[in-house]
């Protein structure tokens, strides 16, 4: 293999060419998960010069201070979401870059509506490893509180990033949040994004941001659910040309955000404004 990039990369009308560079490489990675070998040097360097690309833009804005989780969920506190079913929560110790981050990929990869690349996972898992939030699943009897005999079983995570907005301040995303679907109907995934806005707060975030597929009804309704609203509408956001809302939820008192709804309603009062004034001048010059 020469690890170039195929030719086979599916296009479609309207791709811009980052988007068929990112579908590329999208597709390399895959191809080496499939072949369950090393990749080949091209991937590799293509990976991880991706990798330092995304860390360096962030390292100058925003320096990572990690912030534990809420005290209902810290110390490897149990919660009950259903009879004889609890859930634990743990974040990414910084020191565990190994096997519990290749979990987490794996996860991801599967049940990620739009999967990326290993190297996005990994940039911000090792970058912001305390907004690597797993969830971990037990059933049968209430282990004790902090008992790390019993681990549980990982069915989910969400993993996020805090970024400096110039004029603004600091903004939290939520990238990439997956649970798998024998899980779904416990709410697991509502605590991992309840508790990551809390993880935002706490790091003085103003508001919360990010984008899911337009047609993806059951994540739209979770968000909206903690108070998320739909301000932009992305067309054709994804690479395989879905289209794609933008939700965001301000964390701090006072602010105001703009729907998508009042952004019509204002384009909509502006149009009327100046239509009018055209007839005006039409009027004047008669």
């Amino acid at each position: 293999a020469t690890g170039q990039p195929s030719s086979s990369v599916k296009t479609k009308e309207g791709m811009t060419k980052k988007q068929i560079k990112d579908a590329q490489e999208k597709q390399q990675a895959q191809a080496a998960r499939q072949r369950n070998v090393p990749y080949t040097d091209e991937e590799l360097r293509v990976l991880l010069q991706y990798q330092q690309q995304q860390m360096l833009q962030q390292s100058y804005v925003y320096t990572n201070v990690p912030k534990a989780l809420p005290e209902a969920y810290a110390d490897n506190k149990w919660t009950e979401v259903s009879e004889n079913c609890y859930v634990r929560l743990e974040q990414l110790d910084e020191n565990d870059k190994g096997s519990t981050a290749t979990e987490v990929t794996d996860i991801l990869s599967e049940h990620l509506t739009e999967p990326y690349p290993d190297c996005t996972y990994y940039s911000f898992m090792f970058r912001y490893p305390d907004l690597c939030v797993r969830a971990y699943v037990h059933k049968g009897e209430k282990p004790a509180d902090g008992d790390t005999t019993i681990t549980g079983t990982l069915v989910g995570a969400i993993v996020s990033n805090v970024e400096y907005k110039a004029n603004e301040g600091l903004v939290g995303y939520v990238a990439m949040l997956a649970v798998i679907p024998e899980y779904r109907r416990f709410k697991i995934a509502s605590l991992l994004a309840r508790v990551t806005v809390e993880l935002f707060k706490a790091k003085g975030c103003i508001r919360a941001t990010l984008e899911t597929p337009a047609d993806a009804h059951a994540a739209i309704g979770l968000y909206t659910a903690l108070g998320f609203s739909k301000t932009a509408f992305l067309t054709r956001y994804y690479l395989e040309g879905q289209d794609a809302y933008r939700l965001e939820l301000h964390l701090t008192p006072g602010q105001n955000i703009i729907t998508i709804s009042q952004r019509q309603h204002a384009m909509q009062a502006e149009r009327e404004k100046q239509l009018q004034a055209r007839q005006q001048q039409k009027a004047v010059s008669a």
